[in-house]
């Protein structure tokens, strides 16, 4: 029986599932509760949407971090060495860091920051690879 631990098919998901689900209850917990307004038999209704019950799309909203994770980790198991998911982990943190500095803390957030972490955990990916080849490199020269 394969080491589940050591699997970077089932690390990277869920890796990645948990840091959507941290980053998803992070923006809900900072976006606060919200006021739905309608219209219901010629009067106006408003409902109190409570950051708990928003809390309850954690786990969907984190299904394109899972994804994510297990390119990842597929893509750390061939190269072997921490500079794929070091450099992933960066990427994702400068993606995040640069969508709430460019972004207005609004609705969108939700859609635009994942977009963000996500292209930057795949650049940062990039990196960790050319990072690795250039290590194997300077270790081949000696």
């Amino acid at each position: 029986m394969a080491d589940w631990k050591r699997n970077p098919f089932v690390l990277g998901p869920l890796i990645g599932l948990l840091t959507g689900m941290l980053w998803w209850a992070g923006l809900m917990i900072a976006s606060g509760p919200s006021v739905a307004v309608t219209i219901e038999g010629g009067s106006v209704v408003e409902r109190e949407i409570t950051v708990a019950s928003r809390l309850l799309y954690a786990p969907i909203a984190a299904i394109p971090w899972a994804a994510v994770g297990l390119l990842v980790g597929a893509i750390a198991a061939a190269v072997r060495g921490p500079w794929v998911p070091v450099a992933a982990a960066f990427g994702t943190v400068g993606g995040g860091v640069y969508s709430l500095a460019t972004s207005p803390f609004d609705g969108w957030l939700a859609i635009t920051m994942p977009i963000c972490c996500l292209v930057g955990g795949l650049a940062g990916t990039a990196v960790g690879v050319l990072l690795r080849a250039v290590g194997r490199l300077i270790q081949h020269a000696r």
